[in-house]
């Protein structure tokens, strides 16, 4: 990290998470409680998951994750989010990680969907 994200995070409130999934092993990580700068974007929290992961999985090699809270998937920082869905930073937030799929193959799913489904005029 260069010494401005440092600089950012040391300004940055932190905010107690815990980090669930319903991944298999070896992707799952301790249900411990843990402080982290609220700046954080999926960037940042994908990075501190797989680096948790590797603590127990010293093989390990990282991989994107998404997060959701409240089954909302996460995409701005985290103090944005919580402030946007109206959500104290003052309890221990539950943050679900999940594998990340790039852009284009969930633009390509939804399409699909949309292109599979059959409308009837109701008159």
């Amino acid at each position: 990290m260069d010494i401005d994200t440092n600089a950012e995070e040391e300004n940055s409130r932190r905010v107690q998470v815990r980090f669930i999934t319903k991944l298999k092993p070896p992707l799952k990580v301790a249900p411990t409680s843990i402080a982290i700068p609220s700046n954080l974007t999926r960037l940042g929290l994908s990075s501190l998951v797989n680096n948790l992961i590797q603590a127990t999985t010293p093989d390990w090699n990282p991989q994107p994750f998404d997060f959701l809270i409240d089954g909302e998937l996460v995409r701005m920082s985290l103090d944005n989010f919580l402030l946007a869905k109206a959500i104290s930073a003052e309890k221990i937030l539950e943050i679900e990680y999940i594998k990340a799929y790039p852009t284009f193959v969930l633009s390509s799913l939804a399409g699909y969907a949309l292109g599979s489904l059959k409308f009837r005029r109701r008159w």
